[in-house]
């Protein structure tokens, strides 16, 4: 019954798609105004639709799903008569795409290789559709308030689709898998925290909390990380040195869960140690002491393979993710590596990892000064607030999970509205 459902479900989002590309005007809900709406262009709302509908991995038809939204994205690209606005970071991830195509050429597993390179241009072609979008502050606030919704979709997966009978089967075929949606969170962490602190609106406090909650109910160490840093670094841009109390906060709800919530203390430590003993030898305690689930050995054993003797290069693209679907390898069953920096090492090498790196590092260092500059209008610093974080705690997320595997949740969001942003940008500026 899944099965079908899903098919029906992968046909409808596509041809809905369509549809909206080649519509000239939509009306939607004005976002600052929930009782009125405003016109969008057909593209615009395709744009909208995409990030609404991307929690849906439809389960077997997840790589299906990848490869047909960047299908429809290059269409709506060639619609829409807008030109891209391109800057720095686009000519380092245009760079770095470059290396990867590169790395597939030399790559034994060529196929595994492509399905691996597909997972890293997505985001750059959700960030160049939006940039093309951009063209009123109304619907920049659009997009944001989407993202948002998906949020709370996830939210009710965790909270309250589980507990009725039948739905939570449901959504659990048609979700992406859980840790996915812990990864994405930092991105409506942030934005509910703009519009408490920007807006003055304090109901979206409650929604910190229930994002933070998720991760505390799934026992999920990298959702529970990356959520403390979200309120962190967030705070940090927002208030600088007033930030302090809020920075407390985030530092207090990741060594509380760690510490005094029993399920994420005996998941973090080999040993089962008490609250006391962990506070008393803390100086004493060393990385062997923590249970990575196995992590450290297969990060080990992954780099002596496919990385030392290749440094530069790595030893191609989808090597290592051939190398663990086969399952011949010593960690099996598992199927992915749980750390899109080793695999990329092991795939291309220093370039592909430091190319990489730098993009998220120029998106969150441009972002901090368009946060802090008081010229720039409202919304553009709603915006780089949002972003700038968000994008550290997601690429935070993928030290330790395989973030790259559910690009469609993870990396595509924090693109997109950065996209969102830089081609708002340029047009307020003309």
């Amino acid at each position: 019954m899944y099965t079908i459902i899903n098919y029906i479900l992968f046909m409808l989002i596509y041809i809905y798609a369509l549809k909206y590309i080649f519509t000239p005007v939509v009306f939607v809900k004005n976002p600052l105004q929930e009782n009125r709406n405003f016109p969008v262009t057909g593209v615009q709302q395709f744009f909208l639709f995409l990030l609404l509908t991307n929690i849906f991995s439809l389960t077997f038809l997840m790589a299906n799903r990848m490869l047909f939204n960047i299908i429809v994205c290059l269409i709506a690209i060639f619609v829409n008569k807008e030109r891209p606005v391109f800057n720095g970071v686009s000519f380092i991830y245009i760079l770095f795409i470059t290396w990867l195509f590169v790395a597939v050429l030399y790559s034994p597993v060529k196929d595994f290789g492509f399905r691996v390179f597909l997972k890293y241009l997505y985001p750059f072609i959700c960030f160049i559709l939006a940039t093309k979008l951009s063209t009123t502050p109304l619907f920049a606030f659009k997009a944001v308030k989407t993202v948002f919704y998906v949020g709370i979709i996830g939210l009710l997966g965790f909270l309250v689709f589980p507990y009725i009978p039948f739905i939570g089967s449901f959504t659990g075929h048609i979700y992406f898998w859980w840790p996915a949606i812990l990864d994405f969170f930092p991105l409506p962490i942030c934005i509910a925290l703009s519009y408490y602190s920007m807006f003055h609106k304090r109901k979206y406090l409650f929604y910190v909390l229930l994002f933070v909650v998720a991760s505390i109910i799934m026992t999920n160490r990298t959702g529970i990380l990356v959520a403390s840093l979200s309120i962190i670094l967030y705070s940090i841009i927002r208030y600088k040195i007033k930030s302090l109390p809020y920075v407390g906060i985030g530092l207090a709800i990741l060594v509380g869960a760690i510490l005094y919530i029993p399920d994420f203390r005996d998941k973090m430590f080999k040993k089962n140690l008490s609250t006391q003993e962990i506070i008393e030898n803390r100086e004493s305690l060393t990385t062997d002491d923590i249970d990575s689930s196995g992590r450290f050995a297969m990060w080990e054993w992954s780099l002596g393979n496919y990385y030392k003797g290749k440094e530069a290069t790595g030893s191609g693209l989808g090597v290592l993710q051939e190398r663990f679907y086969s399952l011949n390898h010593p960690f099996a069953p598992l199927t992915v590596v749980h750390n899109d920096y080793v695999q990329l090492l092991c795939d291309a090498g220093l370039i592909g990892l430091i190319l990489y790196l730098l993009i998220f590092l120029f998106i969150f260092i441009h972002c901090v000064i368009l946060a802090w500059n008081n010229q720039n209008p409202f919304v553009i610093r709603f915006l780089a607030m949002i972003t700038g974080p968000a994008i550290i705690c997601i690429g935070v997320a993928s030290y330790t999970d395989n973030v790259v595997n559910y690009s469609l949740m993870t990396l595509g969001y924090p693109f997109a509205l950065y996209g969102v942003l830089i081609g708002l940008k340029s047009r307020i500026n003309v």
